[in-house]
């Protein structure tokens, strides 16, 4: 089964967090910068968002939506 990173193209900031988060992950997973729907996300395995001062922090629900998130098993490099 293959893994994907899957990030917008608009809307967000280009920083370094991001950037940092993109070099990890290019060496586990495809890295793909395009839009993403609702459903898309309301399916995916795990979703997070990033910033400086949040470093990266899982979402567990959208729209009363749960995400049954792998991450609570990760050991991550970040």
């Amino acid at each position: 089964m293959k893994i994907y990173l899957v990030t917008p193209v608009r809307n967000i900031l280009y920083g370094v967090t991001r950037k940092h988060i993109f070099r990890i992950a290019k060496n586990h997973f495809e890295v793909q910068e395009r839009d993403i729907s609702l459903d898309e996300l309301y399916k995916a395995k795990d979703v997070f968002i990033s910033s400086t001062t949040k470093k990266i922090l899982p979402i567990i629900e959208i729209d009363e939506n749960i995400i049954d998130g792998t991450w609570k098993s990760y050991s991550a490099p970040f």
